[in-house]
């Protein structure tokens, strides 16, 4: 993995397996399957650093929370939309 400049930071969310709904076959929509989710999060810390505070970090819990409530509550025809999902959810964090 490749180092990081000063003042960044990475959070890994690894092999979280969920399950929802996802496909366009009629099996794949009444049966929910297991979807691995592997996510790498590179973002500027300098500020959480700096005051050593949490506040001013990127809480991986929360993010973490807020794609399983998304996966496990929503249908997908596409593994790329519930890609763009997550991603869409991950940028939402401030």
């Amino acid at each position: 993995m490749p180092r990081l400049e000063p003042g960044m930071a990475r959070i890994r969310v690894k092999d979280l397996r969920l399950r929802t709904f996802i496909g366009i076959k009629e099996e794949e929509i009444l049966n929910k399957q297991d979807v691995l989710i592997n996510l790498t999060i590179l973002y500027p810390a300098a500020d959480a650093v700096e005051v050593n505070d949490i506040e001013h970090a990127l809480n991986y819990r929360t993010i973490t929370k807020a794609i399983i409530r998304h996966v496990e509550e929503n249908r997908f025809a596409l593994l790329e939309r519930m890609t763009q999902e997550i991603l869409d959810l991950v940028m939402e964090n401030p």
